[in-house]
């Protein structure tokens, strides 16, 4: 049969699409996928940080997922209620704080050894606890996954432990009523005391 070539280059990101029986091929644009995750980002924390930050504004995803590592406390807390997650839904402006904080309906769980205890709260603070005060050899990390559009869903699955002593897996599940906002800023801090290490990396996914 006859054999038929394209000569022609396309652009950059195109692929290579079979005309059928007969017809020569043409380069197109590949189409747009969705449901993938993409890495966006990453902080390192090797000193004393009073809180992460991420910008979550980019509508191009449909939720975000932040992934922790190694984090560690630079002085002991005073209780086991440690680590707040804050969420804005307009800019962030860090001489006012609390200007558009979003509230949330949430539920913690705290699950040490045996032992699961759960709690259900609207605030502005989604909060990660233990009912054993961290140290400063105490490691954690988390996955979050966020909602970055309208009423945003939060789902924070954590893991804490202190040498051989003591050990948790706090969790936080939440739902924003935020009809009007899309979800644009996302805040991870301590209570009164700073990260002195830790991985954070952002992930975008797409609708």
């Amino acid at each position: 049969g006859d054999t038929k070539l394209y000569t022609g280059d396309g652009t950059s990101g195109q692929i290579l699409t079979s005309g059928g029986t007969g017809v020569a091929p043409t380069f197109q644009t590949a189409a747009a996928g969705g449901g993938a995750m993409e890495y966006i980002s990453t902080q390192t924390i090797s000193s004393n940080t009073t809180q992460v930050e991420f910008d979550l504004s980019d509508t191009d995803y449909e939720y975000f997922v932040v992934k922790a590592e190694g984090c560690k406390v630079a002085s002991s807390p005073s209780n086991g209620y440690f680590v707040y997650f804050n969420f804005y839904d307009g800019a962030y402006n860090s001489s006012s704080p609390t200007t558009n904080k979003m509230n949330f309906m949430y539920q913690r769980t705290q699950t040490d050894g045996s032992s699961v205890t759960t709690s259900t709260q609207f605030a502005s603070d989604a909060k990660l606890f233990v009912s054993w005060t961290p140290s400063t050899s105490t490691v954690f990390g988390f996955d979050a996954e966020v909602g970055g559009k309208l009423n945003s869903r939060v789902n924070i699955q954590s893991n804490m432990v202190t040498g051989t002593t003591n050990a948790g897996s706090p969790s936080c599940r939440a739902q924003c009523p935020n009809t009007s906002n899309n979800m644009t800023y996302m805040i991870i801090k301590l209570a009164s005391v700073d990260f002195s290490a830790g991985t954070f990396k952002l992930y975008g996914i797409k609708d």
